[in-house]
């Protein structure tokens, strides 16, 4: 299993070397597909236990997930971590100062001052 993320990533750098040194691109790209389905579909199994169900269902984690990437940095999981626990802590906090209706409008604020400051977010390269 971890070779296969591995290999993903040597593929996502360079295919054609990956191909030179015998690793099956086709083989490892419908794996981590599967992967990846696979975890979206347990993902939104466990968001029907807590959420109605609709077709919109997921659009607030997925707004949430946005601006963590964009907070932590792109391409950094470092950052990312570091935008979840900040996230995390203005909502809480927001939530419980101004009400939960006011709390994504603070983060999004404070998404908007990051930008300005640091345009790379946290962790992110220039």
């Amino acid at each position: 299993m971890c070779e296969v993320n591995y290999m993903h990533y040597a593929i996502e750098q360079d295919s054609e070397t990956s191909s030179l040194f015998g690793v099956n691109i086709n083989r490892v790209n419908s794996i981590a597909f599967g992967i990846g389905c696979a975890l979206a579909g347990l993902a939104g199994a466990l968001m029907g236990s807590i959420f109605v169900v609709n077709p919109a269902m997921g659009f607030h984690p997925l707004l949430n997930a946005f601006t963590i990437v964009i907070l932590g940095g792109l391409g950094s999981i470092v950052g990312c971590v570091l935008g979840g626990f900040t996230l995390g802590m203005i909502e809480s906090i927001a939530g419980l100062l101004l009400g939960t209706e006011l709390a994504s409008g603070i983060i999004f604020a404070t998404l908007i001052l990051i930008i300005i400051v640091k345009p790379t977010g946290f962790m992110g390269h220039d």
